[in-house]
């Protein structure tokens, strides 16, 4: 009977660690985190591992100590962290991972090699994807590397291949920073203005943090099928305009519109009109700069406090950006609106 193996699907027996979900004896943890079992046992009395009456290590061992490992390299010392767990309670406890604890842990080289992958992709993809030093990960990466595979069988070019993962990594590196910052910033920090500490506090954030995240990759996928759906739109017109344009002589290039847009003399509009007025002038713009560019097919590259960076690509447009009413805006004490809009405009292949 043929094998049911797909072609980009190598067989991972050869090439798997076994996680283990239950408990983990001394040697096999310090030999999964690369630890002395001496070490272990100072982590234990330390209150940041934590064994079973046995002697075993609980099966969430191994992600403690990625997460000690972790809190070491930033400099954060043993005592440090023990005593940060005595105060606000387990610390380690709260910071799960997203990828399943169960997975295996496999050689992704090999894989990758597997999979018909050479080096320079394999390179690639090793600094995009963040491998550690010995090329260690689970069943979620191998699957990132099965559609990279397939990808390329499929006919799609390396390099415009490599652009798009840098794009995925960078967009969500984002995200998951804005995501957890944002929590962090207006829901503990407020549960601490409120007095909270301790467990209590900990427990407080947990009670919002996990339901919410719950929420995020519905989230991701409807905002990614919003936006795929204007893309495409785009992509529409571009398929009109070639009876009147020549193809590319470069593979990747298009002419284009680059707009930047900037609020001016923003240094003095804080000193003149204070913090939280010059952060409200600033969520205003944004709002204006966001719907306009929208309005007017403009796609936003950069945006860094109050400057954007705007293309577009079906023709110049000098109206992307009109000039925007900050007329219900706080004006300072002088009366005097300290800004202006300044908009330049350049084409760019």
């Amino acid at each position: 009977m043929p094998s049911p193996h797909n072609e980009h699907e190598p067989d991972l027996s050869r090439r798997t660690t076994p996680a283990e979900s239950g408990p983990w004896s001394a040697d096999k943890l310090a030999a999964a985190a690369d630890e002395t079992e001496t070490r272990l046992h100072r982590y234990a009395v330390a209150g940041l591992l934590h064994r079973q009456p046995d002697g075993d290590f609980e099966p969430d061992s191994l992600h403690r100590l990625r997460l000690i490992q972790f809190a070491q390299s930033r400099g954060i010392t043993d005592e440090h962290l023990a005593a940060a767990i005595t105060s606000q309670g387990d610390l380690l406890s709260i910071f799960d991972e997203l990828v399943p604890a169960a997975d295996a842990t496999v050689s992704l080289v090999d894989v990758a090699h597997d999979l018909g992958l050479d080096d320079t992709t394999i390179t690639d993809l090793a600094r995009i994807m963040d491998w550690d030093d010995v090329g260690a990960g689970t069943q979620s990466d191998v699957a990132t590397l099965q559609v990279a595979a397939k990808a390329l069988a499929l006919g799609m070019p390396r390099d415009a291949l490599m652009q798009i993962v840098h794009v995925f990594a960078d967009a969500t590196d984002r995200l998951a920073d804005a995501i957890v910052r944002t929590f962090h910033n207006y829901v503990h920090e407020r549960f601490r203005a409120q007095g909270l500490t301790g467990p209590d506090l900990l427990a407080a954030s947990e009670a919002v943090g996990k339901p919410l995240l719950d929420l995020v990759e519905p989230t991701l996928v409807y905002f990614h099928r919003r936006a795929y759906q204007r893309a495409n739109r785009e992509d529409l017109l571009r398929h009109l305009a070639e009876p009147t344009t020549p193809p590319s002589t470069t593979p990747g290039q298009e002419q284009a519109t680059v707009l930047f847009v900037d609020l001016a003399s923003f240094t003095p509009l804080t000193a003149t009109m204070g913090d939280h007025a010059a952060a409200e002038v600033l969520r205003r713009f944004g709002i204006t700069v966001r719907s306009s560019a929208a309005q007017h097919r403009g796609r936003i590259l950069r945006r860094a406090a109050g400057q954007f960076l705007i293309t577009e690509t079906s023709a110049t447009r000098p109206d992307i950006i009109p000039q925007a009413d900050f007329t219900a805006l706080p004006r300072g004490d002088s009366g005097e609106f300290p800004i202006r809009c300044v908009l330049s405009k350049s084409g760019s292949a």
